[in-house]
């Protein structure tokens, strides 16, 4: 086997029509990590045969592949993603030529499933039924918006590629064009100002289980079970609002929002990527302090499902892709 670096294997991704039969390549992601693996599970045989030695055989029981994956959030590939994320199709209309997705979270433990394709120099592999488990989006100051996804599915099974897609330019988001917004309720937040931010991140968790039947070593079913949202942000102290809603437990609503207005796609409008908070708790405040630096407070928040807007997080994506 030829020694290569990372840079030189590609992943692809496709939404499963059926779950767990394996699609077709959608996207090939650019990655800055990449980690995916078949996990086999061994038992060992500690039956007596007149030796103080422990075992004397061990046995694989079952193999899960797990892994994930890291890099710049792509106003074309993030779609796919985000279906994986929510467990379903978006609802997509036009929007002067553009196309508007919004996601909403499948109120089942079945969520939609990806097809994950790794493209090496030497071997290729496909593997179907991945399931995200955790999904993450950070944004600083000084880098793009990024995101990163782990993931389990079955596992690994040789793939002899067709025509694999191709890389395509996506549009990206820098921290100049991401705002965050705060309000007592969701319908407030149109007329919110942005907070000074200075980093922000979020947490999607949906806590995977792994099935096994007998007949078989790789799993029959991957399924969702209990939803987890929560995040983060950096801020400035000036906003003292923020600590005054921690201490006392007032809900809020918060919107964080990824518009590149250096694009224009359709008519008048620009990539977006936008996720909805109707009620959060924030759960910690504190502050940081240095003799030599600018004081800064970090919050934590807790999304939570509200019962007005029949949701614990909405995303909202607008760009050319026609259909998830």
């Amino acid at each position: 086997m030829a020694k290569v670096i990372g840079r030189l294997t590609t992943i692809f991704i496709g939404n499963e029509t059926t779950r767990g039969t394996l699609g077709t390549p959608t996207f090939a992601v650019p990655t800055k990590t990449l980690s995916i693996d078949d996990k086999p599970t061994y038992v060992h045989n500690d039956s007596a045969y007149g030796n103080i030695s422990e075992h004397n055989a061990s046995d694989v029981i079952n193999v899960t592949a797990e892994g994930g994956y890291d890099g710049k959030v792509f106003d074309h590939i993030i779609g796919a993603e985000l279906r994986a994320v929510f467990g379903q199709a978006p609802t997509t209309t036009d929007k002067t030529g553009a196309k508007q997705h919004v996601f909403k979270m499948a109120n089942n433990n079945s969520h939609d499933s990806l097809s994950i394709f790794v493209k090496e120099i030497e071997q290729k592999y496909s593997y179907e039924l991945g399931m995200v488990e955790s999904f993450t989006i950070t944004a600083a100051i000084d880098d793009y918006l990024m995101r990163s996804i782990d993931f389990k599915s079955r596992r690994s099974r040789a793939w002899t590629p067709a025509t694999p897609p191709a890389y395509t330019r996506g549009n990206e988001f820098l921290a100049r064009n991401l705002a965050v917004k705060m309000a007592d309720t969701a319908a407030g937040l149109a007329a919110s100002p942005a907070r000074k931010i200075k980093s922000f991140s979020l947490e999607i968790s949906k806590n995977l289980d792994v099935q096994y039947v007998f007949g078989t070593d790789t799993p029959d079913d991957i399924q969702n079970q209990q939803l987890n949202v929560t995040g983060s942000f950096d801020y400035y102290p000036a906003q003292e609002d923020v600590r005054q809603v921690c201490l006392s437990g007032k809900p809020q609503a918060i919107q964080f929002i990824a518009e590149n207005k250096a694009v224009e796609i359709g008519t008048g409008q620009h990539p977006t990527l936008q996720f909805d908070f109707p009620t959060v708790a924030i759960t910690e405040d504190s502050r940081s302090r240095d003799n030599n630096a600018v004081e800064t407070r970090s919050a934590k928040f807790q999304a939570n499902y509200s019962l007005e807007d029949a949701a614990a997080i909405t995303a909202t994506l607008i760009n050319m892709v026609t259909k998830y």
